[in-house]
């Protein structure tokens, strides 16, 4: 059942033998009513700093909402990284409650995904699902977080760089940067010693492959970023083969 409620309208073509009228536009149009949904049905932390605790809040929405209860509340990851708790939009009246979502404090530095589920004691619509997520940032800041490669030619050398730098008051070493595939290379440099360090990435002279896709792996004496990975990927571009006229006019 879906979340969207409100005027909707789509247009359709129906065609037919008439040669005057081979086809005939109709538009169909509704007042949809949403029975029961979550409200939002994506929660979005935004990025924020390990440690904070950030919050939002779950409501139930629709026709039915009033009349319903959330029964209870799971999520979906097997290290918990959010707390999940229902409470009541009033202590007299217990319809139409809402759950009160925050971070755990210790959740991992990264991108935060989690898949919450609402138990409901409704007659048809026992469960509904919403999404989390959000970015925890460590003390140090990762640029870019995805990298490219772009469109490789093999006679023309590319790098690509990554930048890494310590958050205010804070220092970390890069201790060794490696690549998960043998034909591209990583060479780490310091620009400043304990805060920020420059990565420099590049295909190797004589790779083979048409694809190149893995992931730097960047160790630190950070505790919490440790092990950063950072995407990469490029593909050869197709290069277009010379017509017989161009090769006679060389």
């Amino acid at each position: 059942m879906g979340s969207r409620s409100g005027k909707r309208s789509k247009t359709v073509r129906v065609y037919t033998n008439d040669p005057q009228n081979k086809f005939v536009k109709l538009t169909v149009s509704a007042d949809v009513k949403v029975v029961l949904a979550a409200k939002p049905n994506r929660v979005y932390f935004g990025t924020f700093k390990k440690g904070e605790t950030p919050i939002k809040y779950i409501r139930l929405t629709g026709l039915d909402s009033e009349q319903t209860r959330i029964t209870r509340v799971e999520t979906a990851a097997r290290k918990k990284i959010l707390k999940t708790e229902i409470s009541s939009e009033s202590p007299v009246v217990l319809a139409a409650p809402r759950v009160m979502v925050s971070v755990l404090p210790d959740v991992a530095v990264g991108r935060l995904r989690e898949r919450i589920t609402l138990y409901t004691d409704h007659e048809k619509i026992k469960k509904i699902t919403v999404y989390a997520y959000g970015e925890v940032k460590g003390d140090i800041k990762v640029r870019p977080k995805y990298l490219s490669l772009g469109n490789l030619q093999r006679d023309k050398p590319v790098e690509k760089t990554i930048t890494l730098e310590a958050a205010e008051n804070t220092s970390f070493k890069v201790l060794k940067v490696s690549s998960s595939d043998p034909e591209v290379d990583a060479v780490v440099e310091t620009v400043r010693d304990g805060r920020s360090y420059r990565v420099t990435v590049s295909p190797r002279k004589d790779f083979s492959k048409n694809m190149l896709r893995g992931n730097i792996l960047i160790e630190t004496d950070n505790k919490e970023q440790n092990e950063i990975k950072v995407n990469f990927f490029g593909r050869v571009r197709n290069v277009r083969p010379k017509r017989k006229s161009e090769t006679l006019n060389q």
